[in-house]
């Protein structure tokens, strides 16, 4: 059994918190190669190439604000 995530709206709209916050400046990444293939996918978001990064943190962002634990188990790497 998996534990899995719901996912409900658009990316637009579960990237909101995320990039309020990244806006705000109280995001910060680790010095590495990948920073500038991903920053420019956040400051391109969501009219850019590629927006997986945005959504990926998007949504662990808001797992790390919350204390809740996923609402749907997934069985055989079935996802709803």
């Amino acid at each position: 059994m998996l534990p899995c995530i719901l996912i409900t709206g658009s990316k637009e709209q579960r990237a909101d918190p995320f990039s309020t916050q990244v806006n705000a400046g109280n995001v910060f990444c680790q010095a590495a190669a990948w920073n500038k293939d991903f920053l420019e996918e956040l400051q391109y978001f969501p009219f850019g190439t590629h927006d997986d990064q945005v959504d990926a943190s998007a949504g662990a962002f808001k797992l790390t604000l919350s204390n809740e634990l996923p609402e749907v188990v997934c069985s055989d790497y079935s996802f709803v």
